[in-house]
């Protein structure tokens, strides 16, 4: 009795118990890189040429040493677009590489292939930034509120940006620098903080209006936030939660709401830009 009350309290003592035990699971890494369209700025950016493509395969090579499971790109999702997606891909590893001016396959592609995935992931793609400005310009006109949308009006805007010429930053910095000037902090939560304080005034809001207050600019930024919602969740669906990082390229109007939610979910750390990508020259 005594010898087997000691075996007993061993075992307690070493955390045995009949099921296997499970530790913690680790965050896992999130790395937003926040990019631009090369097709824009192409009089300065020509993605073919060897002096750019030089560039483009160092930062492949420095996003490959972040050893993300999954790349995320943002292509259409449905079935026959998957399809093209991955035999665009499987194109790219084969050699078709230089003549695209794109930054989909110059930077996501070409990292997954230096990690030797074999397939790239994909978020469906929702309207640009320029859509959404629209839609809020078609309201202040329709609401007679152009000097609130402008800025010119108390509360409206906050203080802007520093502004600088795009393409004059591409002849001075380097592909990577560049990317870390859009990536600061700045530049990633200006976007979201303009729509934040502008477009929820948008509308007849008067709430001692005889009619009921028409809240038509928030339900507009509504949309614009399902949309972001919209991407997390279509990236949460193709994990299995098994990785230990993901690289996600994104438009920089996105970057903010989509760290966001990735901040509150626990099972996330997202990495702080200039940890991996570098300090902005500029900030």
């Amino acid at each position: 009795m005594f010898y087997r009350t000691i075996f007993i309290s061993l075992l307690l003592l070493s955390g045995f118990s009949g099921f296997p035990a499970i530790g913690p699971q680790q965050p896992v890494k999130v790395y937003l890189l926040a990019c631009f369209d090369f097709q824009t700025h192409a009089r300065v950016f020509d993605a073919s040429g060897l002096y750019r493509q030089k560039e483009i395969a160092a930062l492949s090579q420095s996003l490959k040493l972040l050893d993300p499971d999954k790349v995320f790109l943002s292509f259409p999702t449905g079935h026959s677009e998957l399809i093209r997606t991955d035999s665009l891909y499987r194109a790219f590893c084969n050699g078709d590489s230089t003549s695209q001016q794109d930054a989909r396959l110059q930077i996501g592609f070409r990292t997954a292939k230096r990690l030797r995935h074999y397939k790239v992931f994909s978020y469906g793609v929702y309207p640009d930034s320029a859509f959404w400005n629209h839609e809020a310009s078609l309201l202040a006109g329709k609401y007679k509120q152009s000097k609130l949308l402008s800025g010119r009006e108390r509360g409206s805007i906050l203080t802007p940006l520093p502004s600088y010429d795009m393409d004059s930053l591409l002849r001075i910095y380097s592909l990577k620098e560049y990317l870390a000037i859009i990536n600061s902090k700045s530049n990633i939560l200006y976007p979201a903080a303009i729509k934040a304080a502008v477009w929820p005034r948008l509308g007849s809001t008067h709430l001692l209006a005889n009619d009921h207050p028409d809240f038509a600019g928030a339900a507009l930024l509504s949309k614009w936030y399902q949309e972001n919602i919209g991407i997390y969740a279509c990236i949460l669906n193709q994990l299995d939660f098994g990785e230990k990082a993901l690289l996600i390229l994104v438009d920089p109007s996105r970057v903010s709401i989509l760290r966001h939610l990735f901040e509150s979910n626990p099972l996330f750390q997202v990495m702080p830009h200039d940890s991996w990508l570098g300090k902005s020259p500029l900030h």
